[in-house]
């Protein structure tokens, strides 16, 4: 008992029971067996583990059957349905008596573990009768009891005997290869426990790969020991680690193997701290792997090195600025580095944060003291750094230097601006090339007469701004000027200003129709108006639409603003429609306004004359025949008139529709006659009289 206790102790120290539970049992049931096979040229070693307490009770009491089955021989799959057919035992183990245990724990402790699990007086069950807590409490117990015993296993060959966990099958062939299932050897009566195969082959001998990436980091009175474990879960479930102080003789750093424990789960890499004596004895480590069958692996390289002592910093106790052209220093070296110095660099940075970059161009005397920079900054932040001779680098606080600056930067040069749509402005110009520069200030006006205002809300530091402004006014120019300014919050001169032009999104003034009346005289409309009132109008257009087509819109005309009138007679138009009219006008930037005039009926009451219209004397037959040509089909009846000689005009003849031409027999020789045809439309419209067709008979 006391055995388990001081191995309980001295694993929980190393915190890595859970990594031995994680390995063992992983990917397996609840109830069941998890097994590792490693076959070598004479034998195959098994190894196996049960998955809960349960399965360890069943195993300790009845223990674990082995059974064997020959896969394949010489490359081919034997064909047979073996596996599913009760065979006999290749062999039926059961722990070790109590009395055998006690005899070999005597020269392997591990065993006492083992017997102390099994045959111990702690194995004590709670049923949840007696409250779940105590029953979780002791479930909790005794799974870790269970998992210490099989951590003793994975260390010791024996233990793992003594618990029925291990078999050695000699009994092997070359070229063959074999399943083998492990299950307990009593199931239980209302339960079951899963079997477990595993295959191996005597052709196919384990590999034991040396542990990855081994290195050291060493710090003070500590070396941090790392290796890469990732790729060596299922091989290796514990690690020796070894050191030494000549590199010849090596031992163990810890009484037990060190089980991993990945402290960086991307990186795959363990973690072991060692504590030195002393940082002044060089020390040597190597490590090598053990698998669950208690065999080790080969040794990693060996890596090496010694603590590293806890330094003092430097102490910078004087800085000062000589004729407002140099900076002195003056510093003291610490008792702890007297004597270890190998280096020392005096740096510097503009921002106490960094980077900072070494002054002194030529190597300082270890033991110096103090140092002038010949060609400081305006300010800056110097800092001492100190190299010992075992590479170690330690620094001073950083202190503060600034020179008196009243010098401006230069004015700012190139610049240039862009400004799209939006009312976007983009403004780049070329960098001041003054080490001690800020940045700039931007300024912004909508004339170049009034006073520029900034719109940099902070100092700018690229040589770049963007910048929006106001597109929804009638100011059709901004402008704009920089100034650099430094560290010392000196300013450059305004550079000249740079003028762009806004955007116009604004429409110019529409016109005014002040008319639109018909004209009988000129047999159209007549329209007028007053032009736009904005001097960025460029062009005219003046457009016509009929209430009998409204999709179809004609241009009638067109003028540039020079030539615009302020008129305009359409003739172009038919009887009977009803048009409207609008005038539109464009601005340089494309926006466009118009004015619209009401709708206008083009009526009379008239339409047009008929034409031809002839006349021509038969004297044969004293008649005078008319002739005339009509397409309109709305005609009720033709009228024609006719005059003798000096008489006035009068309705000589009502015609019926669809009549061309007309006799006149009414005839005097010696007369004059003229003649003139309209017709009657079925709106009680008519055509204009005819022209006059005379007559001499």
């Amino acid at each position: 008992m006391q055995i388990l206790h001081h191995y309980m102790r001295k694993t929980v120290a190393t915190g890595m029971l859970l990594w031995i539970l994680g390995s063992t049992v992983a990917q397996a049931q609840e109830n069941g067996i998890t097994a590792l096979a490693s076959a070598r040229k004479d034998r195959i070693v098994l190894r196996w583990v049960p998955t809960s307490f349960v399965v360890w009770q069943l195993g300790s009491k009845y223990g674990y059957k082995v059974e064997r089955f020959t896969i394949a021989r010489d490359g081919k799959l034997l064909l047979t349905d073996s596996i599913n057919k009760p065979s006999q035992p290749v062999a039926l183990l059961e722990p070790y008596t109590q009395m055998q245990m006690d005899n070999l724990s005597r020269t392997d402790d591990k065993v006492a573990i083992v017997r102390e699990m099994i045959y111990g007086e702690g194995q004590k069950n709670v049923s949840p009768d007696k409250g779940i807590g105590a029953f979780l409490e002791n479930r909790n117990i005794q799974d870790w009891r269970m998992g210490m015993a099989l951590l003793a296993c994975d260390f010791s060959n024996a233990a793992a005997r003594s618990a029925a966990l291990y078999y050695e099958d000699k009994n092997v062939r070359p070229g063959e290869r074999y399943g083998y299932r492990i299950s307990v050897a009593r199931q239980p009566v209302n339960a079951h426990v899963d079997s477990t195969v595993v295959v191996a082959s005597p052709d196919e001998p384990s590999f034991l790969p040396p542990p990855r990436e081994f290195r050291a980091d060493f710090t003070n009175g500590v070396a941090v020991l790392s290796w890469y474990t990732a790729m060596d879960k299922g091989i290796y479930s514990a690690y020796i680690i070894e050191r030494s102080t000549d590199g010849k003789n090596y031992a163990p750093v810890s009484e037990l193997p060190v089980m991993p424990v990945e402290a960086n789960k991307q990186s795959g890499d363990s973690y072991y701290k060692d504590s030195l004596a002393d940082n002044e004895t060089h020390y040597y480590y190597r490590i090598k792997g053990l698998t669950p069958f208690a065999e080790t692996g080969p040794y990693s390289k060996i890596v090496d090195g010694q603590g590293l002592s806890t330094l003092d910093r430097p102490i910078v106790d004087s800085i000062g600025i000589i004729s407002n052209k140099t900076v002195y220093l003056q510093w003291l070296m610490p008792a702890s580095l007297k004597g270890q110095v190998a280096q020392i660099q005096v740096t510097r940075a503009p921002a106490i944060q960094g980077p900072y970059t070494q002054v002194n161009t030529l190597p300082l005397n270890t033991t110096a003291t103090q140092y002038i920079d010949q060609h400081p900054l305006s300010n800056a932040y110097y800092r001492l750094k100190v190299v010992t001779k075992r590479k170690q680098t330690v620094y001073s606080f950083p202190y503060f230097a600034q020179l008196i600056d009243t010098i401006a930067p230069a004015k700012p040069e190139g610049l240039a601006a862009t400004i799209d749509s939006a009312g976007i402005v983009q403004l780049h110009w070329a960098s001041n090339k003054e080490s001690d520069l800020q940045g700039y200030r931007v300024f912004r006006a909508n004339a170049a007469t009034e006073e520029f205002t900034e719109v940099t809300q902070h100092i700018c530091v690229p040589a770049r701004y963007a910048d929006t402004v106001n597109i929804h006014t009638l100011t059709k120019k901004v402008y704009y000027k920089i100034i650099a300014v430094d560290k010392m919050f000196n300013t450059s001169p305004y550079t000249d200003s740079i003028v762009l032009n806004r955007p116009d999104i604004i429409p110019p003034a529409a016109p005014l129709m002040t008319s639109a009346v018909i004209v009988d005289s000129l047999h159209g409309i007549q329209l007028q108006w007053n032009n736009s009132s904005s001097d960025d109008a460029v062009r005219y257009a003046l457009l016509r639409t009929s209430k009998q087509h409204p999709a179809d819109t004609i241009k009638v005309a067109a003028w540039d603003s020079a030539h615009v009138p302020i008129a305009y007679t359409d003739t172009a138009l038919v009887m009977g429609s009803t048009y409207s009219y609008q005038l539109q006008v464009w601005d340089d930037a494309g926006n466009s306004a118009a004015a619209r005039s009401h709708d206008v009926l083009f009526e009379n009451g008239r339409r047009p004359m008929i034409q031809p219209f002839a006349a021509a004397a038969n004297r044969d037959k004293k008649t005078i025949e008319l002739n005339w040509q009509c397409n309109r089909k709305d005609v009720k009846h033709f009228v024609v008139y006719r005059s003798k000689s000096d008489t006035p005009f009068i309705l000589f003849a009502t015609l019926p529709e669809g009549t061309t031409a007309y006799t006149d027999k009414a005839i005097f020789i010696g007369n004059t006659y003229r003649y003139k045809v309209k017709a009657v439309l079925q709106n009680d419209l008519v055509t204009e009289m005819s022209k006059v067709a005379e007559v001499k008979f």
